[in-house]
């Protein structure tokens, strides 16, 4: 997934189930630029990498889907796949929240864990791991691109472990403050499982 505003974006990665969608959704909601969930390109062309929109939707499980009441005119008719999800459709709603390109300014890896709440410097190999097991390249070529491609991005772009708490609304405000360079606002004190900011 991947939301920002007009200086960049962040690019949210790991596996199904770890709050990429949810976290997208909630700044989208919140007005900030909204760029894709569930799949978009990157490019590394002239050393700044780059993220582009690929589908104007977005998809939240069924159970979730009152947690958006902005979004509810973008819902689309029915469920899809086992885990009935809800796709948003959201080129007619919010068409001034949906930049085709944004340079990519950070990578942010959210977890859902223990009820913590706030930022940690991630691990490189972390966003790694996380970032291309989601790529699905279709062959060992294709695999050679992705991780030719993300290690390119990762060298110039700050990762940061995002632990979302339960105070959904205030997801959007710690992905306006990495965009902004104020991240340290919203750190975890290892020794106390408090953010700065509280």
């Amino acid at each position: 997934a991947a939301v920002g505003h007009s200086g960049g974006a962040v690019l949210l990665g790991g596996r199904s189930g770890s709050g990429k969608s949810s976290t997208a959704l909630h700044c989208l909601a919140a007005g900030l630029d909204y760029i894709s969930d569930d799949l978009c390109a990157v490019s590394v062309e002239g050393g700044q990498p780059h993220v582009h929109s690929l589908y104007a939707t977005g998809k939240c499980m069924n159970k979730d889907i009152d947690y958006f009441p902005e979004l509810q005119t973008t819902v689309l008719v029915g469920s899809i796949g086992e885990e009935q999800k809800r796709v948003f459709q959201f080129s007619k709603h919010f068409p001034n929240q949906l930049p085709s390109t944004l340079p990519i300014r950070a990578v942010v890896l959210p977890f859902r864990h223990g009820g913590f709440f706030g930022l940690e410097k991630g691990s490189v190999a972390m966003a790694f791991h996380g970032l291309a097991s989601e790529a699905r390249p279709r062959n060992a070529k294709d695999r050679l691109l992705v991780h030719s491609v993300l290690k390119q991005i990762l060298r110039v772009v700050p990762v940061w472990n995002f632990y979302l708490g339960s105070e959904r609304e205030l997801l959007p405000a710690v992905i306006q403050a990495i965009l902004e360079g104020n991240a340290d606002q919203f750190l975890i004190n290892q020794s106390t499982g408090k953010t700065a900011r509280f």
